[in-house]
This record gives structure tokens, sequence and C-alpha cells, in this order.
């Protein structure tokens, strides 16, 4: 008679002891019968007799049930929280792990599987990337782990499972972590009717989450490629497949995408090329949008010539947007017409403070433009002249950059604002101060920021050649250019700033102000001789000031 552990439970001992015969049938037998009441026997399995002979059986090429031995193994090792040890033995049991199976333990050991699959997958996606950059020869730094096949025998039973549940988010999540762009292909396009919806989830979830840029632009190339092929054109989502191009620097593209959309007679898709024009605009550097303007214009061209007027009248429309002027506007207009900054605070704040300190009259200028930013009212410090007189030097500099602060965007206006500051004819007792002309140079450069054009190029350049090697003016032009050339990558204006930086190498002053300009030109560039060139000069450099700068240039990179 058998013994019993408890009335309802029989104890293992009479299989554990067919296991330590030499009978193949006796010891299939013991581990089939293990194998039913393991969840509550294994504790009964002795770990250094027992468990290794059951592992050793698992190894025999000769057993006939070596999976049945290795599944019996894990599930010993499984209760034993051994993990790795187990999801090995599991994978060796090969069928005998039943993913389909809804139990504790086979999903603790997917979970396991899972998280070391993309370990494996993400190390061996990195290690790709550095043999490609540094050359086929190139000596690798440590050795990546060969996945097993039979844990990709897994993987992909899962996905199926993911598949055959319709839990296709949940297959996309685990196949980007994975690095597995034909799974997130095979999810996308197995979803049906929430197709659209898990591009959009696809696409959020590599801008959030995805840390490595170079596997997130080939899930863009994916996702592009996807809404391309589809066939219900009605339902693309064409602000995401801007946004792909923009992530991939396809500017040619998004203009045919645009072209498109305006091209369409009978229906509003202009508007929705309206709106990605105003998107791209707020969002995309200014490289992207030069060449994406350059290319409509010569759309524009061509469709002129077979006298398509619609066409040509909305292509100039997105023209002017990505320019900035109607935004521009629009902003000025609703922020100046909803400013409701109160005067007395700040008329209250100037009687506090008197005229002794210049750094608390310094402060209460910076509030004022705090208050009064991008609203144009810039009242308090033209009635105010004399007592922001009392500035000197760099705090007279910063006063007058403010004005850039409060007109920032009213392009338009610039130079009536600003003319006298750069004349010196700003009011009888004020009398001209190269502080003063700085400031209107970085003030010209805070009201055009991000929005270069050849005009505003070109009178920073000429600030270079009046400035009379002045320190601070050229102080002020370097910020000014940088600011309007903001992620242009312009390698002329680069350049530029390189050589005030080289040839004022003595001057903390200018240097500093070169610096952050040449970082601002190449923010998000990555460019490599850039890059050389600026850590070569700061190898070279005694300043403290123009290291600091250069290493943030750097950063912007």
């Amino acid at each position: 008679m058998q013994q019993t552990l408890s009335n309802t439970q029989p104890s293992a001992r009479p299989f554990i002891a067919q296991i330590n015969e030499n009978i193949p049938e006796l010891q299939i037998h013991g581990l089939k019968q293990l194998n039913k009441m393991i969840d509550y026997a294994w504790h009964e399995i002795d770990i250094n007799s027992i468990l290794n002979k059951i592992e050793e059986l698992a190894e025999d090429p000769k057993f006939p049930e070596r999976t049945l031995a290795a599944s019996v193994a894990s599930k010993v090792y499984y209760h034993l929280e051994q993990y790795e040890i187990s999801l090995k033995l599991a994978l060796e049991s090969r069928e005998k792990f039943d993913l389909n199976e809804r139990s504790q333990y086979v999903e603790t050991l997917i979970n396991q599987c899972i998280e070391k699959y993309k370990k494996m997958k993400q190390a061996a996606f990195e290690a790709n990337r550095k043999k490609k950059l540094l050359g086929e020869n190139a000596q690798a730094e440590e050795e990546v782990e060969k996945i097993d096949e039979k844990m990709e025998i897994v993987i992909d039973k899962m996905f199926q499972r993911c598949f055959n549940d319709k839990q296709y988010k949940q297959a996309i999540g685990v196949a980007l972590e994975a690095r597995r762009l034909d799974k997130v292909k095979e999810a996308i396009e197995l979803s049906g009717e929430h197709m659209e919806d898990n591009l959009g989830y696809t696409f959020q979830m590599a801008q959030v989450t995805l840390k490595s840029n170079d596997f997130r632009t080939e899930v863009m190339k994916l996702l592009l490629m996807i809404y391309q092929n589809r066939s219900d054109s009605g339902k693309f989502d064409y602000y995401k497949i801007a946004k792909c191009q923009f992530h991939l620097q396809y500017p040619d593209e998004t203009a045919q995408l645009l072209e498109k959309l305006v091209q369409e007679p009978e229906s509003e898709s202009y508007l929705d090329a309206y709106q990605i024009a105003f998107d791209i605009h707020d969002k995309e550097n200014q490289s992207f949008l030069k060449q994406l303007s350059e290319s409509l214009e010569a759309k524009v061209k061509s469709h002129q010539e077979e006298d398509n007027k619609v066409v040509v009248e909305r292509l100039n429309q997105i023209i002017v947007i990505l320019s900035g002027e109607i935004r521009d506007r629009l902003y000025l207009q609703f922020l100046k017409k909803n400013n409701h900054t109160d005067v007395h605070i700040i008329q209250n704040i100037k009687k506090a403070v008197g005229n002794k300190s210049s750094v608390l009259i310094s402060a209460t200028v910076w509030s004022n433009a705090m208050m009064n930013a991008y609203t144009t009212n810039d009242t308090f410090l033209v009635d105010n002249l004399p007592w922001v007189g009392n500035l000197t030097n760099w705090n007279r500099f910063s006063a007058t950059a403010q004005m850039g602060i409060i007109h920032a965007g009213n392009k338009n206006d610039a130079m009536k604002i600003l003319g006298p500051y750069f004349t010196g004819s700003l009011a009888p007792e004020q009398p001209n101060s190269p502080y003063m002309t700085a400031g209107a140079y970085f003030a010209y450069g805070l009201i055009h920021q991000n929005q270069n054009s050849a005009e505003v190029t070109k009178y920073f350049l000429d600030g270079y050649r009046n400035s009379g090697q002045n320190e601070s003016v050229q102080h002020g032009v370097s910020l000014g250019l940088g600011l309007v050339s903001m992620a242009t990558k312009d390698q002329e204006i680069f350049d530029e700033l390189k050589q005030v930086l080289y040839n004022n190498a003595d001057s903390a002053i200018i240097g500093e102000a070169a610096a952050y300009g040449m970082g601002l030109v190449m923010i998000g560039a990555n460019d490599q001789e850039s890059m050389h060139e600026m850590l070569k000069h700061i190898e070279d450099q005694n300043h403290e000031k123009i290291i600091r700068a250069l290493s943030m240039a750097l950063a912007l990179q």
C-alpha cells in the first residue's frame, strides 16, 4: 500500500525509487508520475542524488525520454527558485514546455526567457552597430553570447500566442525591446482594422521608450514603408508619416506628401497639409525646414509651368507657413491682446530698488522682460531710460538684450526698435556704449531666434567687420548669430564662428560667445569633424570660460 503524505496526496517515494533503477521503462514511468505530482511533492526529491540523476538522464542521448527528464528537473529548480537553471532545462524539454499552459511555472519562465532574450538581442544589436562604425576588422570589446536556437523557438511560439490572442500591442512592445523588426511588422499587419491604432502605438513606443537612436531609425523606416504600402489611403495618418520623414531626414519625401495633399481637388486635405506645415515649423530644426522649403519652391515652379493656379497658391501658402511669418504674427497678436501684467507691480519694485544698486536695477529689468515676453510691451523700459542708464558694462548689455525677449518674433519692427541702440541715438542723456551695441546684436538674435535668412546672416557678419575689434560687440554678434542659425548645421556659419574663436584665442569674452554660437549652429548634428575640432581646441586652451563654452557646444551636438 502506498504511503501517503495526507489523506489526499500520495507520496512520491516509490516513483523516486524507480528513477534509481537502471531499467529505462521504470525510469520513464517514475518520471511520468513525478511530473504529475511535482507541484506538491518536489521537496521529496533529494537535490544531491535524485535531482542529479534526473539531469543525467536529460543529458543522456540514449535515454528515450530526455525531454521528460529535463521537464521534471526544470520544475524542481523552479520550486527551488533557481529560475535560470530552470529556464535552461525547460528549453531542453522542447515540446514538453507548453507555452499554452496557463500556469505560474510557465508564465514565470516565459518572463525569464523574454527578459534574457531581450538583453541578448540588444547586446547583439549594439555589437553589430559598433562593428559597422569601427569596421569589419575591429576587435570586439567583449564576446556576444550566442542565442540558443531553442530559445528562439520559444520566443517565436510566444509571439504566435500573442497573435492568436490578438494581443498585438504586447507583441509589439516585446518585439521592439528584442530588436525584432520582423515581428513588429507582422504584428501591425495582422491587426486588421486596428492597424492604424497599432501604427500609432509603435510610433509612440519608438519615440518614448527606445534608447537606441539607430534602432529607432530602423523602426521609423519600417513604419514609413508600411504607411506607403497601404491600400486604404483614406485612413492615412499623414501627421505621423511627416514625423517619420523628419526623423529620417527625408525633406524631399515630405514635400511630395504635402504636394499630394494640396492636389486633391474635391477634399479638404490641403488643410491637413497646412497643419502639418505648422507642426513642422514648431517642432523641427532649421536644416530640415530649409531643405523642405527649397524642394517645395521647385515644385511651385513646375506647377506654374503647367498653369495649375490652385496648387501653386496652396504650395506658396505652405512655404509662408514654414517661414514662420504666420505663426509669429498670430502669437504676437494673441499675447499682446491677452497681456494682463500689472504695471504697478514693476513700478513698486523700481521704487523699492532706487538708483544705487546696479544688481537690483538689472534684476528689476529682467523681471519686466519676463513679465512682458513676446508681448512687444516695452513701455517700462522706454519710460525709465534715465533710471536704466545707471547700469554699466555687462549689466547694460543685459538690459539692452532684454528688448529681444519682449519683442521676440517681431521681425518686421526689429530694426526700428533696436536701431537707436545700434547707432547710439537712444537719448541725449544716454551716451552710446559698446555694451549697449553688443546687447542690441544679442536682442536682434533673440527676435530672429531659430529663423535664419540670408539677410539676417549678412547683418551679423557685417557686425563682425563693423565691430572695430571690440570684445563686447563681437561677443553680442556671436551669440546673436548662433541664435538665428540654431540647428541649421550651416558649415559656412560654423566656420565663421570658428575663425572668430581661433583669431581671438587670448580673449575669453569673444571666445566664449563664439563657442556657444558654434554649439547652437550644430545642435543635434553629431558631426564628428566639428566635434574633433572643438575637442582639439579644448586641449590647447587655457581659458576656463572658453573650455566651459566648448564643452557645452559639444553637449549640444
